[in-house]
């Protein structure tokens, strides 16, 4: 069994959906601190004049606070945001078809970061057709602390024997020691694709809403064809 894991990033890039899609079970790691200035409230979408952040500001909270207790700053930050994301992708083939879906989504988690982002994440993966459960790490009992033991004790909850993970890892986790554990650490590789793009030159890495909002119903063949 294939499991691989990451937090609940807001509206992330499509190789993190990739990473899910070739994994037979994914979690969510909610209960870890949350980083500011990081992927967790904010990534980069396209713009007039080019690729820009979008940012959901959060409240002041101390350090070491779990993302699943983060809380947006406040409602009217969820407005502005629709608003600069409909100001941008208005003109995209399937604004229509995907926005009312996001802005829906983006309201469902009311002002808990964590629930706003899971909700995201389960929209991309119904518009992309990637069926792998999700789950939660702050649902699972007895995860130990560190970086390597924690992804050992998650395979093990889940009777996983490979996990997957992305080039960044290898920067804080050990294969040595999973492999001691018999657990197969797999870096999965993901070239970024290019596809049709609003506003000049094409820029890769950006939130897949760039990836549905251009392509639509095709995304999940562009994506699949990696």
């Amino acid at each position: 069994m294939k499991i691989s894991s990451h937090q609940p990033n807001f509206i992330p890039w499509a190789g993190y959906f990739y990473k899910i899609s070739i994994s037979d079970a994914f979690v969510i790691a909610d209960d870890l601190d949350y980083s500011r200035k990081s992927y967790i409230n904010r990534n980069r979408i396209k713009t007039p004049e080019g690729s820009e952040w979008l940012t959901l500001p959060v409240k002041k909270m101390p350090l070491g606070t779990p993302i699943n207790e983060i809380e947006i700053s406040c409602a009217d930050d969820v407005s502005k945001l629709l608003k600069t994301v409909k100001s941008c992708y208005a003109r995209a083939a399937y604004f229509k078809m995907f926005f009312e879906k996001f802005e829906e989504a983006m309201w469902s988690g009311g002002s808990n970061l964590s629930e706003i982002n899971i909700a995201l994440i389960n929209l991309v993966l119904r518009e992309l057709k990637i069926e792998t459960p999700i789950y939660r790490t702050s649902a699972l009992s007895e995860i130990a602390a560190g970086s390597t033991d924690r992804i050992i004790s998650i395979c093990r909850a889940f009777g996983a024997d490979t996990y997957i993970s992305g080039l960044g890892g290898q920067n804080y986790q050990s294969a040595e020691l999973m492999k001691a554990n018999g657990i197969e650490c797999r870096v999965y590789k993901f070239r970024h694709p290019e596809y049709s793009q609003l506003w000049g030159k094409f820029e890769a890495n950006l939130s897949v809403i760039d990836l549905i909002f251009n392509c639509g119903p095709d995304a999940e063949r562009i994506l699949k064809s990696i």
